[in-house]
Protein backbone atom coordinates (compact mmCIF):
# COMPACT_ATOMS: atom_id res chain seq x y z
CA UNK A 1 0.00 0.00 0.00
CA UNK A 2 3.06 2.27 0.17
CA UNK A 3 2.66 2.67 -3.59
CA UNK A 4 -0.57 4.63 -3.14
CA UNK A 5 0.73 7.99 -1.83
CA UNK A 6 3.77 7.77 -4.08
CA UNK A 7 1.61 7.36 -7.19
CA UNK A 8 -0.41 10.38 -6.11
CA UNK A 9 2.53 12.71 -5.55
CA UNK A 10 4.60 11.46 -8.47
CA UNK A 11 1.69 12.00 -10.87
CA UNK A 12 1.29 15.71 -10.22
CA UNK A 13 2.63 17.57 -13.24
CA UNK A 14 1.63 21.22 -13.55
CA UNK A 15 3.29 24.56 -14.48
CA UNK A 16 2.67 27.99 -12.96
CA UNK A 17 4.92 30.78 -11.73
CA UNK A 18 3.24 31.04 -8.28
CA UNK A 19 0.40 28.85 -7.10
CA UNK A 20 -1.50 27.60 -4.06
CA UNK A 21 -3.53 24.46 -4.76
CA UNK A 22 -5.68 22.19 -2.64
CA UNK A 23 -6.75 18.68 -3.61
CA UNK A 24 -9.12 16.17 -2.07
CA UNK A 25 -7.94 12.56 -2.36
CA UNK A 26 -10.80 10.17 -3.12
CA UNK A 27 -10.63 6.39 -3.00
CA UNK A 28 -13.62 4.91 -4.85
CA UNK A 29 -15.44 8.27 -4.51
CA UNK A 30 -14.86 8.43 -0.74
CA UNK A 31 -12.71 11.39 0.45
CA UNK A 32 -9.76 9.79 2.25
CA UNK A 33 -7.19 12.57 2.44
CA UNK A 34 -5.91 15.95 1.27
CA UNK A 35 -2.94 17.36 -0.59
CA UNK A 36 -1.69 20.96 -0.57
CA UNK A 37 0.80 22.25 -3.16
CA UNK A 38 2.46 25.64 -3.28
CA UNK A 39 5.19 27.35 -5.28
CA UNK A 40 6.63 30.73 -4.43
CA UNK A 41 9.50 32.96 -5.37
CA UNK A 42 11.40 33.60 -2.14
CA UNK A 43 14.10 36.12 -2.88
CA UNK A 44 16.47 34.44 -5.32
CA UNK A 45 14.94 31.02 -4.72
CA UNK A 46 11.95 29.19 -6.16
CA UNK A 47 10.39 27.00 -3.46
CA UNK A 48 7.98 24.18 -4.31
CA UNK A 49 6.20 22.42 -1.45
CA UNK A 50 3.66 19.63 -1.19
CA UNK A 51 1.93 18.11 1.80
CA UNK A 52 -0.12 14.93 1.60
CA UNK A 53 -2.09 13.39 4.45
CA UNK A 54 -4.44 10.44 4.30
CA UNK A 55 -5.48 7.34 6.18
CA UNK A 56 -6.02 3.79 5.02
CA UNK A 57 -7.36 0.71 6.78
CA UNK A 58 -5.71 -2.68 6.71
CA UNK A 59 -8.26 -4.99 8.23
CA UNK A 60 -9.02 -3.49 11.65
CA UNK A 61 -5.86 -1.34 11.73
CA UNK A 62 -5.86 2.27 10.55
CA UNK A 63 -2.60 3.67 9.17
CA UNK A 64 -2.08 7.44 9.02
CA UNK A 65 0.22 8.56 6.22
CA UNK A 66 1.81 11.94 5.71
CA UNK A 67 4.39 12.99 3.13
CA UNK A 68 5.80 16.52 3.07
CA UNK A 69 8.25 17.61 0.39
CA UNK A 70 10.18 20.79 -0.32
CA UNK A 71 12.39 21.61 -3.30
CA UNK A 72 14.44 24.81 -3.49
CA UNK A 73 15.99 25.87 -6.79
CA UNK A 74 17.33 29.00 -8.43
CA UNK A 75 15.25 30.85 -11.05
CA UNK A 76 17.55 29.33 -13.68
CA UNK A 77 16.73 25.82 -12.49
CA UNK A 78 19.80 24.92 -10.43
CA UNK A 79 18.94 22.63 -7.49
CA UNK A 80 19.71 24.03 -4.03
CA UNK A 81 17.96 21.75 -1.51
CA UNK A 82 15.55 18.82 -1.59
CA UNK A 83 13.71 17.65 1.52
CA UNK A 84 11.25 14.90 2.42
CA UNK A 85 9.53 14.27 5.74
CA UNK A 86 7.76 10.93 5.61
CA UNK A 87 5.52 9.50 8.31
CA UNK A 88 4.52 6.04 7.21
CA UNK A 89 4.92 4.42 10.62
CA UNK A 90 5.51 5.37 14.26
CA UNK A 91 8.68 7.43 13.69
CA UNK A 92 8.91 10.17 11.03
CA UNK A 93 12.04 10.27 8.89
CA UNK A 94 13.52 13.41 7.35
CA UNK A 95 15.83 13.14 4.33
CA UNK A 96 17.55 16.31 3.14
CA UNK A 97 19.83 16.76 0.14
CA UNK A 98 21.93 19.93 -0.03
CA UNK A 99 23.41 20.39 -3.49
CA UNK A 100 27.02 21.43 -3.99
CA UNK A 101 28.87 22.12 -7.26
CA UNK A 102 30.06 18.52 -7.70
CA UNK A 103 28.46 16.62 -4.81
CA UNK A 104 25.44 16.42 -2.52
CA UNK A 105 25.29 16.35 1.28
CA UNK A 106 22.67 13.81 2.32
CA UNK A 107 21.29 14.10 5.87
CA UNK A 108 18.94 11.50 7.35
CA UNK A 109 17.18 12.17 10.65
CA UNK A 110 15.16 9.39 12.19
CA UNK A 111 15.13 6.62 14.75
CA UNK A 112 18.90 6.22 14.61
CA UNK A 113 19.56 9.93 15.16
CA UNK A 114 21.29 11.99 12.49
CA UNK A 115 23.61 10.60 9.82
CA UNK A 116 25.34 12.40 6.98
CA UNK A 117 27.30 11.41 3.91
CA UNK A 118 28.65 13.02 0.75
CA UNK A 119 27.33 11.49 -2.48
CA UNK A 120 27.82 12.23 -6.16
CA UNK A 121 25.41 14.40 -8.09
CA UNK A 122 23.42 12.72 -10.88
CA UNK A 123 25.26 13.07 -14.17
CA UNK A 124 22.25 13.21 -16.50
CA UNK A 125 21.05 16.67 -15.36
CA UNK A 126 17.52 15.87 -14.11
CA UNK A 127 15.01 18.70 -14.25
CA UNK A 128 14.03 20.51 -11.07
CA UNK A 129 10.27 20.80 -10.36
CA UNK A 130 9.86 24.30 -11.86
CA UNK A 131 11.99 23.41 -14.91
CA UNK A 132 10.03 20.18 -15.40
CA UNK A 133 6.69 21.98 -15.24
CA UNK A 134 7.88 24.63 -17.70
CA UNK A 135 9.25 22.00 -20.10
CA UNK A 136 5.98 20.06 -20.00
CA UNK A 137 3.86 23.14 -20.68
CA UNK A 138 6.05 24.21 -23.61
CA UNK A 139 5.86 20.72 -25.12
CA UNK A 140 2.07 20.67 -24.76
CA UNK A 141 1.73 24.12 -26.31
CA UNK A 142 3.92 22.98 -29.23
CA UNK A 143 1.57 20.08 -29.88
CA UNK A 144 3.90 17.28 -28.82
CA UNK A 145 2.08 14.04 -28.05
CA UNK A 146 4.89 12.12 -26.32
CA UNK A 147 7.09 13.82 -23.74
CA UNK A 148 9.75 12.38 -21.42
CA UNK A 149 12.04 14.10 -18.92
CA UNK A 150 14.26 12.87 -16.05
CA UNK A 151 13.27 14.83 -12.96
CA UNK A 152 14.30 15.22 -9.33
CA UNK A 153 11.70 13.84 -6.93
CA UNK A 154 12.19 14.06 -3.14
CA UNK A 155 10.30 10.77 -2.83
CA UNK A 156 12.98 8.97 -4.82
CA UNK A 157 16.11 10.48 -3.36
CA UNK A 158 18.83 11.38 -5.83
CA UNK A 159 17.91 8.68 -8.33
CA UNK A 160 16.31 10.60 -11.23
CA UNK A 161 12.73 9.62 -12.06
CA UNK A 162 11.82 9.42 -15.74
CA UNK A 163 8.38 10.99 -16.15
CA UNK A 164 6.71 10.12 -19.44
CA UNK A 165 3.58 11.81 -20.80
CA UNK A 166 1.71 10.51 -23.83
CA UNK A 167 -1.82 10.15 -25.17
CA UNK A 168 -2.11 13.94 -25.25
CA UNK A 169 -5.53 15.19 -26.33
CA UNK A 170 -7.03 18.70 -26.29
CA UNK A 171 -9.92 18.90 -23.84
CA UNK A 172 -12.51 21.27 -22.46
CA UNK A 173 -11.63 21.60 -18.77
CA UNK A 174 -13.69 22.79 -15.81
CA UNK A 175 -11.39 24.37 -13.25
CA UNK A 176 -13.25 25.45 -10.12
CA UNK A 177 -16.32 26.42 -12.12
CA UNK A 178 -14.53 28.08 -15.03
CA UNK A 179 -14.58 26.20 -18.34
CA UNK A 180 -11.70 26.61 -20.76
CA UNK A 181 -9.23 24.77 -22.99
CA UNK A 182 -6.69 22.29 -21.69
CA UNK A 183 -5.46 18.74 -22.18
CA UNK A 184 -6.00 15.18 -21.06
CA UNK A 185 -2.79 13.15 -20.86
CA UNK A 186 -1.45 9.84 -19.62
CA UNK A 187 1.48 10.03 -17.20
CA UNK A 188 3.91 7.19 -16.44
CA UNK A 189 6.77 7.08 -13.94
CA UNK A 190 9.89 4.92 -13.91
CA UNK A 191 9.46 4.75 -10.13
CA UNK A 192 6.54 2.34 -10.52
CA UNK A 193 7.33 0.08 -13.49
CA UNK A 194 4.31 -1.97 -14.50
CA UNK A 195 1.80 0.28 -12.76
CA UNK A 196 -1.08 1.67 -14.79
CA UNK A 197 -0.56 5.26 -15.99
CA UNK A 198 -2.45 8.08 -14.35
CA UNK A 199 -4.93 10.07 -16.43
CA UNK A 200 -4.49 13.79 -15.85
CA UNK A 201 -6.71 16.67 -16.87
CA UNK A 202 -4.69 19.90 -17.18
CA UNK A 203 -5.80 23.52 -17.44
CA UNK A 204 -4.30 25.71 -20.18
CA UNK A 205 -1.49 26.86 -17.87
CA UNK A 206 -0.62 23.28 -16.93
CA UNK A 207 -2.48 23.18 -13.59
CA UNK A 208 -3.60 19.60 -12.81
CA UNK A 209 -7.36 19.80 -12.26
CA UNK A 210 -8.07 16.08 -11.99
CA UNK A 211 -5.65 13.17 -11.55
CA UNK A 212 -7.08 9.67 -11.86
CA UNK A 213 -4.80 6.84 -10.72
CA UNK A 214 -6.17 3.32 -11.19
CA UNK A 215 -4.80 0.71 -8.78
CA UNK A 216 -6.38 -2.41 -10.20
CA UNK A 217 -10.11 -2.04 -9.57
CA UNK A 218 -9.49 0.68 -6.95
CA UNK A 219 -10.10 4.18 -8.31
CA UNK A 220 -7.97 6.90 -6.71
CA UNK A 221 -8.62 10.52 -7.66
CA UNK A 222 -6.99 13.84 -6.79
CA UNK A 223 -9.54 16.58 -7.38
CA UNK A 224 -8.65 20.30 -7.36
CA UNK A 225 -10.97 22.13 -4.94
CA UNK A 226 -11.31 25.46 -3.20
CA UNK A 227 -9.35 25.64 0.10
CA UNK A 228 -12.51 25.76 2.24
CA UNK A 229 -13.91 22.66 0.55
CA UNK A 230 -10.68 20.77 1.27
CA UNK A 231 -10.93 21.80 4.91
CA UNK A 232 -14.59 20.71 5.16
CA UNK A 233 -14.16 17.37 3.42
CA UNK A 234 -15.14 14.54 5.77
CA UNK A 235 -12.48 11.93 5.21
CA UNK A 236 -12.81 8.25 5.96
CA UNK A 237 -10.02 5.64 5.71
CA UNK A 238 -10.41 3.30 2.77
CA UNK A 239 -9.95 -0.43 3.39
CA UNK A 240 -7.04 -1.54 1.19
CA UNK A 241 -6.02 -4.91 2.55
CA UNK A 242 -8.88 -7.40 2.60
CA UNK A 243 -10.15 -6.19 -0.76
CA UNK A 244 -6.80 -7.18 -2.32
CA UNK A 245 -7.12 -10.84 -1.26
CA UNK A 246 -7.47 -13.42 -4.02
CA UNK A 247 -9.41 -16.64 -3.39
CA UNK A 248 -7.78 -19.38 -5.50
CA UNK A 249 -9.52 -22.18 -7.33
CA UNK A 250 -8.77 -24.53 -4.45
CA UNK A 251 -7.03 -24.40 -1.06
CA UNK A 252 -3.32 -25.18 -0.79
CA UNK A 253 -2.68 -27.95 1.72
CA UNK A 254 0.32 -27.39 4.04
CA UNK A 255 1.30 -24.25 2.14
CA UNK A 256 4.40 -23.54 4.22
CA UNK A 257 5.89 -26.91 3.24
CA UNK A 258 5.36 -26.61 -0.52
CA UNK A 259 8.41 -26.85 -2.77
CA UNK A 260 6.62 -26.82 -6.15
CA UNK A 261 3.76 -24.57 -7.16
CA UNK A 262 2.30 -24.03 -10.63
CA UNK A 263 -0.35 -21.33 -10.99
CA UNK A 264 -2.46 -20.13 -13.89
CA UNK A 265 -3.03 -16.39 -13.54
CA UNK A 266 -5.81 -14.54 -15.34
CA UNK A 267 -6.66 -10.85 -15.28
CA UNK A 268 -10.22 -9.64 -15.58
CA UNK A 269 -9.29 -6.12 -16.66
CA UNK A 270 -6.37 -4.91 -18.77
CA UNK A 271 -3.67 -7.15 -20.20
CA UNK A 272 -1.27 -8.67 -17.71
CA UNK A 273 2.22 -7.23 -17.52
CA UNK A 274 5.16 -9.62 -17.84
CA UNK A 275 6.17 -10.92 -14.44
CA UNK A 276 9.83 -11.58 -13.62
CA UNK A 277 11.53 -14.94 -14.06
CA UNK A 278 13.74 -14.60 -11.04
CA UNK A 279 14.79 -16.61 -8.03
CA UNK A 280 12.80 -19.83 -7.99
CA UNK A 281 10.12 -18.42 -10.29
CA UNK A 282 9.66 -18.82 -14.05
CA UNK A 283 7.04 -16.94 -16.06
CA UNK A 284 5.30 -18.19 -19.21
CA UNK A 285 2.84 -16.00 -21.08
CA UNK A 286 -0.21 -17.80 -22.45
CA UNK A 287 -2.25 -14.87 -23.74
CA UNK A 288 -2.78 -11.19 -23.23
CA UNK A 289 -4.68 -11.75 -20.00
CA UNK A 290 -3.25 -15.07 -18.82
CA UNK A 291 0.08 -16.57 -17.85
CA UNK A 292 1.55 -19.53 -16.02
CA UNK A 293 3.91 -19.08 -13.08
CA UNK A 294 6.04 -21.96 -11.82
CA UNK A 295 7.79 -21.74 -8.45
CA UNK A 296 10.20 -24.64 -8.02
CA UNK A 297 12.41 -24.82 -4.94
CA UNK A 298 13.79 -28.19 -6.09
CA UNK A 299 15.82 -26.48 -8.84
CA UNK A 300 18.63 -23.92 -8.52
CA UNK A 301 17.36 -20.32 -8.73
CA UNK A 302 17.43 -18.61 -12.11
CA UNK A 303 20.84 -16.97 -12.83
CA UNK A 304 20.70 -13.20 -12.46
CA UNK A 305 20.87 -11.05 -15.56
CA UNK A 306 24.34 -9.59 -16.05
CA UNK A 307 25.85 -7.08 -15.72
CA UNK A 308 24.68 -6.02 -12.27
CA UNK A 309 25.44 -2.65 -10.71
CA UNK A 310 26.16 -3.83 -7.17
CA UNK A 311 26.30 -0.29 -5.81
CA UNK A 312 22.54 0.11 -5.51
CA UNK A 313 22.20 -3.29 -3.82
CA UNK A 314 24.98 -2.70 -1.28
CA UNK A 315 24.65 0.99 -0.45
CA UNK A 316 23.01 2.34 2.68
CA UNK A 317 19.73 4.15 2.07
CA UNK A 318 17.01 5.84 4.09
CA UNK A 319 14.95 2.65 4.19
CA UNK A 320 17.87 0.20 4.47
CA UNK A 321 20.49 2.07 6.47
CA UNK A 322 23.28 -0.46 6.71
CA UNK A 323 25.37 2.16 8.52
CA UNK A 324 23.08 2.11 11.56
CA UNK A 325 25.11 1.11 14.63
CA UNK A 326 22.33 -1.03 16.09
CA UNK A 327 21.89 -2.94 12.81
CA UNK A 328 25.64 -3.46 12.57
CA UNK A 329 25.74 -4.74 16.17
CA UNK A 330 22.80 -7.08 15.52
CA UNK A 331 24.48 -8.55 12.43
CA UNK A 332 27.68 -9.02 14.44
CA UNK A 333 25.80 -10.99 17.09
CA UNK A 334 23.97 -13.18 14.58
CA UNK A 335 27.12 -13.95 12.55
CA UNK A 336 29.59 -14.13 15.45
CA UNK A 337 30.40 -17.79 14.67
CA UNK A 338 30.17 -17.48 10.88
CA UNK A 339 33.82 -16.95 9.93
CA UNK A 340 34.43 -18.89 6.74
CA UNK A 341 30.72 -19.53 6.19
CA UNK A 342 29.26 -19.13 2.70
CA UNK A 343 27.10 -16.13 1.83
CA UNK A 344 24.15 -18.49 1.49
CA UNK A 345 24.59 -19.70 5.07
CA UNK A 346 25.11 -16.17 6.39
CA UNK A 347 21.97 -15.01 4.60
CA UNK A 348 19.90 -17.80 6.15
CA UNK A 349 21.27 -17.09 9.61
CA UNK A 350 20.33 -13.44 9.22
CA UNK A 351 16.84 -14.38 8.01
CA UNK A 352 16.31 -16.49 11.11
CA UNK A 353 17.77 -13.77 13.30
CA UNK A 354 15.33 -11.17 11.96
CA UNK A 355 12.42 -13.57 12.45
CA UNK A 356 13.36 -14.11 16.10
CA UNK A 357 14.02 -10.41 16.70
CA UNK A 358 10.55 -9.29 15.59
CA UNK A 359 8.69 -9.67 18.87
CA UNK A 360 5.42 -8.18 17.60
CA UNK A 361 4.17 -9.24 14.18
CA UNK A 362 1.15 -7.13 13.28
CA UNK A 363 -0.23 -4.57 10.82
CA UNK A 364 0.18 -1.49 13.01
CA UNK A 365 3.25 -0.14 11.17
CA UNK A 366 2.82 1.50 7.76
CA UNK A 367 6.25 1.03 6.20
CA UNK A 368 8.98 1.39 8.80
CA UNK A 369 12.64 1.85 7.92
CA UNK A 370 15.21 -0.72 9.01
CA UNK A 371 16.53 1.73 11.62
CA UNK A 372 13.09 2.04 13.17
CA UNK A 373 12.39 -1.69 13.03
CA UNK A 374 15.63 -2.65 14.79
CA UNK A 375 14.46 -0.48 17.71
CA UNK A 376 10.72 -1.22 17.83
CA UNK A 377 10.92 -4.90 16.80
CA UNK A 378 7.39 -4.48 15.47
CA UNK A 379 5.81 -4.80 12.05
CA UNK A 380 4.49 -6.95 9.26
CA UNK A 381 6.08 -8.34 6.11
CA UNK A 382 7.47 -4.99 4.88
CA UNK A 383 9.33 -4.36 8.13
CA UNK A 384 10.78 -7.90 8.10
CA UNK A 385 11.86 -7.51 4.47
CA UNK A 386 13.49 -4.09 4.82
CA UNK A 387 15.39 -5.00 8.00
CA UNK A 388 16.72 -8.21 6.46
CA UNK A 389 17.81 -6.29 3.35
CA UNK A 390 19.80 -3.86 5.52
CA UNK A 391 21.35 -6.72 7.51
CA UNK A 392 22.49 -8.47 4.34
CA UNK A 393 24.20 -5.30 3.16
CA UNK A 394 26.04 -5.01 6.46
CA UNK A 395 27.34 -8.52 5.79
CA UNK A 396 28.45 -7.49 2.28
CA UNK A 397 25.68 -9.44 0.53
CA UNK A 398 23.77 -7.49 -2.17
CA UNK A 399 20.05 -7.32 -1.38
CA UNK A 400 16.69 -5.97 -2.51
CA UNK A 401 13.02 -6.49 -1.70
CA UNK A 402 10.39 -8.34 -3.72
CA UNK A 403 6.64 -7.99 -3.61
CA UNK A 404 3.91 -10.29 -4.78
CA UNK A 405 1.29 -12.70 -3.55
CA UNK A 406 1.58 -15.52 -1.05
CA UNK A 407 -0.90 -18.01 0.31
CA UNK A 408 -2.36 -17.72 3.81
CA UNK A 409 -4.53 -20.29 5.56
CA UNK A 410 -5.87 -17.50 7.78
CA UNK A 411 -5.22 -13.80 7.61
CA UNK A 412 -7.17 -10.70 8.72
CA UNK A 413 -10.28 -12.78 9.38
CA UNK A 414 -10.17 -14.50 5.98
CA UNK A 415 -9.35 -18.11 5.11
CA UNK A 416 -7.50 -19.74 2.20
CA UNK A 417 -6.48 -16.63 0.25
CA UNK A 418 -3.51 -15.23 -1.62
CA UNK A 419 -2.52 -11.89 -0.06
CA UNK A 420 -0.09 -9.19 -1.11
CA UNK A 421 3.26 -9.72 0.58
CA UNK A 422 6.87 -8.49 0.65
CA UNK A 423 10.08 -10.43 1.26
CA UNK A 424 13.82 -10.15 0.61
CA UNK A 425 16.16 -11.37 -2.12
CA UNK A 426 19.91 -11.86 -1.68
CA UNK A 427 22.39 -12.08 -4.55
CA UNK A 428 24.33 -15.28 -3.91
CA UNK A 429 27.25 -16.81 -5.83
CA UNK A 430 27.12 -20.53 -6.59
CA UNK A 431 28.54 -23.05 -9.03
CA UNK A 432 25.69 -22.13 -11.39
CA UNK A 433 26.54 -18.40 -11.26
CA UNK A 434 25.06 -15.49 -9.32
CA UNK A 435 21.35 -15.69 -8.56
CA UNK A 436 18.74 -13.85 -6.53
CA UNK A 437 17.74 -16.15 -3.68
CA UNK A 438 14.35 -15.60 -2.00
CA UNK A 439 14.30 -15.21 1.79
CA UNK A 440 11.11 -14.61 3.77
CA UNK A 441 11.85 -13.49 7.33
CA UNK A 442 8.20 -13.81 8.36
CA UNK A 443 8.44 -17.61 8.06
CA UNK A 444 9.52 -19.86 10.94
CA UNK A 445 13.17 -20.76 11.31
CA UNK A 446 12.68 -24.13 9.63
CA UNK A 447 11.70 -22.72 6.23
CA UNK A 448 13.34 -19.86 4.30
CA UNK A 449 10.74 -19.78 1.53
CA UNK A 450 7.88 -21.79 0.07
CA UNK A 451 6.34 -22.34 -3.34
CA UNK A 452 3.20 -20.27 -2.75
CA UNK A 453 5.12 -16.99 -3.26
CA UNK A 454 4.37 -15.36 -6.64
CA UNK A 455 6.83 -12.54 -7.42
CA UNK A 456 5.32 -9.48 -9.11
CA UNK A 457 8.17 -6.96 -8.80
CA UNK A 458 11.43 -6.02 -7.06
CA UNK A 459 13.03 -2.84 -5.71
CA UNK A 460 16.65 -2.06 -4.69
CA UNK A 461 15.57 0.37 -1.93
CA UNK A 462 17.72 3.17 -3.33
CA UNK A 463 14.78 5.58 -3.08
CA UNK A 464 12.96 6.54 0.06
CA UNK A 465 9.94 4.25 -0.06
CA UNK A 466 10.91 1.13 -1.96
CA UNK A 467 7.79 1.25 -4.10
CA UNK A 468 9.26 -0.10 -7.31
CA UNK A 469 8.31 -3.53 -6.07
CA UNK A 470 4.65 -2.49 -5.92
CA UNK A 471 4.29 -1.39 -9.56
CA UNK A 472 2.95 -4.57 -11.11
CA UNK A 473 1.25 -5.52 -7.86
CA UNK A 474 -0.83 -2.34 -7.75
CA UNK A 475 -2.09 -2.99 -11.26
CA UNK A 476 -3.63 -6.33 -10.24
CA UNK A 477 -5.64 -5.31 -7.17
CA UNK A 478 -9.05 -6.90 -7.49
CA UNK A 479 -8.41 -7.93 -11.10
CA UNK A 480 -6.59 -11.26 -10.83
CA UNK A 481 -7.75 -14.86 -10.64
CA UNK A 482 -5.50 -17.73 -9.56
CA UNK A 483 -5.98 -21.34 -10.57
CA UNK A 484 -3.82 -23.73 -8.56
CA UNK A 485 -2.59 -26.33 -11.05
CA UNK A 486 0.06 -27.91 -8.80
CA UNK A 487 1.00 -27.38 -5.17
CA UNK A 488 3.08 -29.99 -3.40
Amino acid sequence: MACLPVCLLASSSGAQAIYDRWYVIEVDDQPSGRMHETRELDGERVVTRSSLSMSIRRGHETIDISLDTEFIETPSGEPVRMKLVQSLSAEPTTITHDFRPSSVLETIEGSAGVSQRIVSRPTDDPLTPARADAALLIALQQGQTAIAHPVYDPLSGLAPVLVMVDGVEPASVNMLGEVGPGWRVRAHSSEAVGAAPSIETLWADGTPVLIEQPLGDVRVVLRLVEPDKAARAETEPAELLVRTFVTPSRPVVRARSTTLGVYLLRTTGADMSDLPSVGYQSFERIGGQSARVRVDLNQPPTPAEEPIDLTEYLSASAMADSGDEQIIAFVGRVLRTSDGASDALKAERLRRGVHRLMAVKDLSAGFGSASEVIRTRTGDCTEHAVLLAACLRVAGIPSRVASGLTYADRFAGQRDVFAFHMWTQALIDSNDGRAWVDLDATLPTTRAFDATHITLGTDPLTGTLGVGAFGAASNLIGLIEIEVETAK
